[in-house]
This record gives C-alpha cells, structure tokens and sequence, in this order.
C-alpha cells in the first residue's frame, strides 16, 4: 500500500480529548496506513477489525492489549466478492452486526511508466482501489492522495493517480446523496501539498481518528444557542410519559415534558388499569384518588348466540382467580385515561414541575463532541421552534411516534389486520342483567362486543365491526351510529338505548413491536405504544406503557447520577422488548378467541391471565436477573415480588411486604430469619461487609453526595410518607428482615447497626398462612437464612439461601450482583 497521501500534522494529545466507543473495520489493516488508522482508533476507544490478504505486522498484534480493546484479522481480498462477503459475514458474527466506522485502505500501486502498463495491471489496480464501501450510519472515511490532482515526482503510476483522483470526485457525490446522514462536509485542503511533503502513515492517523469521531460534526448539531437546558427530554404527555416524567422528578433527575395538546385527556381512551398496575401506583402512594372514583370489576361472563339458541349466558367466572394469579387486588379498576394522567400530572406538579403544552417535537440531533442531544419543538402558540439542549430523549408519542425516527433501524415490525372495532363510552340504558359486569358476547350474526363497566355510571362498548379474516369496514362508516346499530344487532333480543355518550373511538387491529426502543449511544429511547401496538380488547396498552417507563426511570436514575454504569440502560431494551413481544403474541391469540366463542375465549383467559394481570410478566436471565436458585423456591429472579401480610416490628402495624417500602429508586435487600437468636453472628458478618468502606459501602457514599448535591423532588405529601426512614443505611440500598421469631424473643439493640438503623423495615412474619416466608422460600430451616435481592422496580433480582456459618460468602454473593454499579 503506497502511503503518497496527503496529511497535517495534528498532535494527537488533542485529538484524544475525543472518545470513539464504537466498532471500525479498515480495509488494508494489515501496514502502512491501515494499520497507523487501526492504532489511533484504538487509543480513541475504538474495537478494530481489520481485512487485508497480508498478515498484519506485528505491531497490530500489540494493540489490544496496549488500549484494552477488542482486535480481530481477517484474511480478505477485497477485490474479490466471494472473499468480501464471507470476511463481512464472519465479523458480524464476531462483533455482533456492529459496525460503526468503515474506513476503506486496501489498495495497491504498481510503479511503473505509463506505456509499459498492461490491461491487467490496470483492472487490478482499479478493482482493488475503487472497491465500494457504505453504510447508512456511522462513520465511512475515504482515503485519496495529493497525487489525484499534482503530479508527485516519486510517483510512478499514472492508474494509482487516476484511482485517487475518483475517490476523491466521488465524495461530493457521496456526501450529496448522503446528505440526510452526513450533513457537514470536510472542508478543503489549506494548501495542495501540506508540510512541503508526501505524508507518512502517522501524519494522517489523527486525521482518520477526527473523521471518525463525534467531533467531526457527522449528524451533529449546528444551531444557534439553546433555550433551555435540562437533563431528560420526554415526548408525549400520555401514561407512558407522566409516568416516567413523574419517577425522575421524584428521583431529583431534572426533566422537561413536552406535549402538543392544549391539554390533559378529557375523556375516554385507556380504562383499564390491572393488578400489577394498582400496585405500582400503590407503592408509589399515589392509588388513593383512583381507587376511590373508579368503578371495579371482579369478574366476567361470556354470552353467545348460535343459529339455533338466542343470546345466552354460556359461563361466568372470577377474572382474577387466586389459584391462577395470587393478586393483591384481584380486579380491573376502570377509569378514563385523564383520571391516571391528572394523578401524575398532580404529583409532578407538587415537585415543581409542569407539562409544556402546545409543544410538538420536531427534530433531535447530537451536539458536536459532547453526549448531549440538541432537541427542537415548535411552540404551537408562538409558531415558533425552540431548542432544548439534554442529555437523554425518551418518545413516549405514540404509534405515530416522531422520536421513533431518531433511532436508527427502530421501525415497526408485525402485521396489521383487518379487523376493526368501534368503542363507544356513555350511559347505557338497558334490560341487559349483566350490565355491571365484565361481558363478552359473540353473537352469530352480528360479531363480538366487549362490555366495561366504568366511573360515573358509564359503561364502554367494544364492539367488533370487521373480522381478522373479513373485509375491513371503511373508515367514514365508522361512526357512532353506525357502531350502536351493530351493537344493538348483537344485543338481540335486549333493549340497549344511550342515554348520552361521552366517547367514541375506531381502531384497527395490529400487532407490531418496534425493532430498537433505543439508540447504540443510548441516549434516545421509546417508551409505550412508540415502541408496541396491540389491540385495546385485553385492558394491555397503557399498563405495559406505564411499566416500560417505570422500568426506565430508575435506571436513568442511577446512571445519570454516576451510580451505575451505562450498561444498565442496556437491560431496559432487553427487558421491555421481550415483554413487548409477550403482549403482542397473546394479543394475536386474544382477538382470535373473540371471535371463536366462549369456550375459546375461557381458555385464552385461563392460560394467560397471569400475564393479563401484569403479575405475570416476567424477565429473562441477564444482568439484573440472576442465578436460578439451584433450590427450588417459588419466588424467582425475573419475577415480582408475592404479596404477603407481616407485622412492622417498630409500630406492630399489619402490613403488605411488597408495598409498605416506597419506591425510591433503591434496592431492598431483605433478609429472612428464622431464628434471630441464632443468625446474629451471621448478620453481623454480612452486615459489617455490606457496610464497609470499598464494595457496597463505597457505593452508599458516592450516593450520599449525588443526593446531597441533588436531591430527590419533595412535595408535601412527602410529609406524610417520610421517605427518610428507608435511606438511614444508605440512598441505593434498603436493609429489611423478615423473622418467624416473636416479638419478645429480641430487641432492635441486639440487631448489627445496619439493621438497628433500618428499625422501619423490620418484620415479623407472624399474620399470613401460609408465612411469608413460605410463600417466597418454600420451606426455610432454623439454621438457614434467606436473602432476596429486589429491583427498584419491585422485580426480584437476585435469591439465595445460606447456612448461618456462611455469612462472609453471602455478603460476596450480594457484592457481586452489584458489580455493575461498583
């Protein structure tokens, strides 16, 4: 590879301000200038893959371990499409599909003169030299020569000139047509031949490190000064993004909501809130207003009418059953969307801040050589565009979803039906006997309705207008007239009037999930119906909406403040998509039961009303969730915590476990003991190593001053949860143990200080039968101990038991489920 190309000498102490945490593949790796790029983007931070048909020289090989990043050699011709494509195909497997940066250096000259040249040198020099690089994101970096426009004297090869010469014209047409991904273009040479000299490798190595990295402009933002600055930016003023929006101004985490309606939900859309999501907003102490004016539903009947029985009940059932889901409250709550939003809304507010109104998103772009997020809106009631700079975007838009487009290969993926359903919310007047109850109806003649009792004396109506399998009703047909015609069809031989209707509403039936919810830098995420939709029928949108910010929230929490590394926000794509994936595979199965009777549809609920509950939605193995216990236990990592009555020690208060400790964005590790006068020794030795100055105990001060510095968002309500009670130990951690030994067996002075310090979340399992204790362990022994580790989010994470000898292994076993935030 010749090395007649042009270069500056830039020092490299500054080009190394600049961090490069991303894959590069470079062509002609192997020496000369190849290898002087693949050396200087791996002192960036770069992992470097390289393809050459020689071996590399030997100072590749010192790289990887000279800057800890990952190399790999590939022996490739690039003129040859066979030897490209399995060379490609190998390094997607081996760097997992990712490429950032592609910088093509293979080439070859030939020094000879102009008339001694044969056809074949020509074609190969061409071949080789002129192979074609792209891709639509990253970085591609184009190497020419100052031989493509001067005559070099030392240079001998007219066809390597003319190569040069064409990579060189061929990048304003590149750029031109890349424009969209590249739009800031490199300017031109300062003078045609820089340093008086033919450039050496070196010379050029910094220029490729600069091309390559997030200083060079490429998708970066120009604009004027901002005017605003904040820390998270959430699009869409829905569940999904009160619900995150709220956590964060909780959290202390500073946060700027946009939404481009003049105002909160007024009416209809989302009803239904499950188990799972009663809760949430419980152990967030915000479930007060809703489960005082929302209407409850306990339990649901199917009717069906064939072509020789009229309408008929066929059955009714619990729709929360024990046996099958365990809830704490085992029943829908219905309510209009904008009662769950003004909950939220209120909340944030008490915390300072505000949803800004009349504001719809328009564009992201990255700010050059920062982390930061240009993030423009247009303020509907001035016309004019604003910008706020951030470090994090999260889209919580919608199907439509505008920040969806910011995340590169995010689009939806999965079908879109023709089925159709009308929805209609108003005051039902009616000779129906199951008004107040949840009803499914498939009706020979006139198709499926869902009937939901709701607040105020209403009652919504699903009622099916077109099958997966039909022709789709056109949307100007749609009307209310048209779906309560239809209702009344499949009501026969009930009266059903409207006394008034306050809602009504058309959708398709889809199941899509989008293919990224975040961006590689992850700095941009999608939350809630941008990144899943489904059909309504189930009662799953705005639920699994809330839990993907819910999700989210803490762990944006914890990696803004320094707490934990990036590579947590990692877990909220892994965890939310599967789940994603979960809802629209039986979501498929659920629409396809309406339409095949009772005794299909009995069965969809009975197989997935676990997971219809929220109780059941469950993790995979990863990060966060580890080490399927060896021991059988009921509770597992990946699930959520199993409601269970104990007795708080301090105030003998009858309590649930799952929710008297508020969500503040800590751990809970709790600790169950059967016998407390055995397992002293046990506690003090892993609690003088949970308490230590490295480890966990280094954590608990590095948060000490996050909160000192930034504090959480207080409101007075607060007053009346006293948060501090379960942040004396430690603002990441809270301590808990659970005991079957009485009250009056030990005194909170005995406990090891960690414990003595936690005296609010100490418990007695002496209510439930079967204990607590049994309904998360199984059966515990009075030589054993019990130790779960539980999420922010109320998923457990970690769960072990232990020998009471074996106190210092067990404290190790907690430090290292925490080595992602050490």
């Amino acid at each position: 590879m010749s090395s007649c190309v042009t270069g500056h000498g830039i020092a490299l102490t500054l080009l190394f301000s600049f961090q490069i945490l991303h894959h590069v593949k470079i062509t002609g790796g192997a020496r000369g200038c190849g290898l002087a790029f693949a050396r200087g983007l791996a002192e960036a931070g770069a992992n470097v893959a390289i393809f050459d048909v020689v071996d590399p020289d030997t100072t590749f090989y010192a790289i990887e371990k000279e800057y800890s990043v990952r190399t790999a050699y590939y022996r490739v011709d690039v003129s040859s499409p066979e030897s490209l494509e399995s060379g490609f195909s190998q390094f997607q497997k081996d760097f997992n599909n990712a490429l950032d940066i592609c910088v093509p250096c293979a080439g070859i000259n030939r020094h000879l003169p102009f008339l001694e040249f044969t056809y074949n040198d020509h074609h190969d020099l061409v071949s080789i030299n002129m192979i074609a690089n792209g891709t639509k994101h990253g970085s591609i970096v184009l190497v020419a020569s100052m031989a493509s426009h001067i005559a070099v004297r030392s240079q001998l090869c007219s066809a390597y000139c003319g190569t040069k010469g064409a990579v060189r014209a061929m990048c304003p047409a590149i750029a031109k047509e890349l424009a969209e991904y590249f739009p800031h273009l490199v300017q031109g040479w300062e003078s045609e031949a820089m340093n008086g000299r033919i450039a050496e490798p070196e010379d050029i190595m910094g220029a490729c490190v600069f091309l390559a990295s997030d200083a060079n402009d490429e998708g970066y933002s120009t604009r004027g000064p901002v005017d605003a600055s904040t820390t998270v930016v959430v699009v869409g003023a829905g569940p999904a993004g009160l619900m995150l929006a709220c956590n964060l101004a909780r959290f202390g985490i500073d946060v700027t909501i946009l939404d481009d309606r003049p105002d909160k939900t007024s009416t209809g859309k989302a009803d239904g809130m499950q188990p799972k999501t009663i809760e949430t907003f419980k152990q967030m102490r915000l479930a007060d207003p809703l489960l005082r004016n929302a209407a409850r539903v306990y339990d649901i009947s199917f009717w069906q009418s064939t072509a020789d029985k009229p309408l008929h009940r066929a059955g009714r059932q619990e729709h929360y059953p024990e046996r099958l889901v365990g809830a704490s409250d085992p029943y829908i709550l219905l309510a209009h969307q904008g009662m769950v939003e003004e909950v939220l809304i209120d909340d944030m507010e008490a915390r300072g801040v505000f949803v800004m109104r009349n504001s719809r998103f328009t564009s992201c772009s990255r700010v050059a050589g920062t982390g930061q997020l240009d993030i423009a809106y247009e303020d509907l009631a001035s016309k004019t565009i604003k910008t706020i700079r951030a470090g994090y975007l999260v889209g919580c838009d919608g199907a439509r979803s505008k920040v969806r487009e910011c995340i590169p290969d995010a689009q939806l993926e999965g079908e879109v039906t023709n089925a159709s359903w009308g929805v209609l919310d108003g005051v039902i007047d009616t000779d129906f006997p199951d008004l107040w109850s949840k009803v499914a109806v498939r009706s020979d003649q006139a198709g499926s309705i869902l009937w939901i009792p709701r607040e105020r004396n209403m009652t919504r109506l699903y009622v099916q207008l077109s099958e997966t399998d039909g022709e789709r009703v056109d949307r100007s047909k749609a009307t209310p007239e048209y779906v309560m015609r239809r209702a009344r069809d499949a009501m026969r031989p009930f009266r059903i009037e409207w006394k008034t209707i306050e809602w009504f509403g058309n959708y398709v039936v889809g199941q899509r999930v989008a293919k990224r919810f975040m961006d590689s830098e992850a700095r941009i995420f999608i939350a809630g119906d941008a990144g899943h939709c489904h059909s309504a029928l189930a009662a799953q949108g705005a639920n699994t909406s809330m839990h993907d910010s819910f999700n989210l929230a803490w762990k944006l929490n914890l990696v803004i403040r320094g707490l934990a590394k990036p590579s947590l926000l990692s877990t909220y794509e892994e965890e939310r998509q599967k789940i994603a994936y979960d809802l629209i595979n039986f979501d498929a199965e659920h629409c396809k039961a309406f339409s095949q009777g009772e005794a299909a549809l009995a069965k969809n609920f009975d197989e997935n009303i676990r997971f219809i509950s929220g109780v059941g939605a469950e993790y995979s193995q990863g990060l966060l969730n580890r080490g399927r216990t060896a021991i059988s236990t009921p509770l597992q990592p990946g699930t959520l915590q199993l409601p269970a009555k104990v007795t708080r020690y301090i105030d003998a208060n009858p309590v649930s476990i799952q929710l008297d400790i508020p969500m503040l964005s800590q751990f809970r590790i709790y600790f169950f003991i059967p016998d407390v006068a055995k397992a002293l020794g046990f506690l003090g030795t892993i609690c003088e190593a949970l308490n230590n100055a490295t480890g966990m105990g280094k954590v608990s001060s590095r948060a000490s001053q996050s909160y000192a510095t930034q504090p959480q968002g207080a409101a007075p309500s607060d007053a009346f949860i006293q948060p501090q009670r379960y942040t004396t130990v430690s603002s990441v951690f809270t301590y808990a143990m659970v005991t079957q030994s009485s009250k009056s067996e030990f005194e909170i002075a005995d406990l090891p200080k960690v414990l003595q310090d936690s005296r609010w979340t100490l418990y007695l399992d002496d209510i439930d039968s079967p204990r607590c204790t049994d309904k998360w362990f199984g059966s515990l022994q009075s030589e054993q101990v019990g130790i779960v580790i539980v999420r922010p989010d109320g998923y457990v994470g970690s769960i072990n038991t232990w020998e009471l000898t074996a106190g210092t292994e067990a404290g190790k076993w907690i430090g290292d489920y925490f080595a992602f935030m050490m």
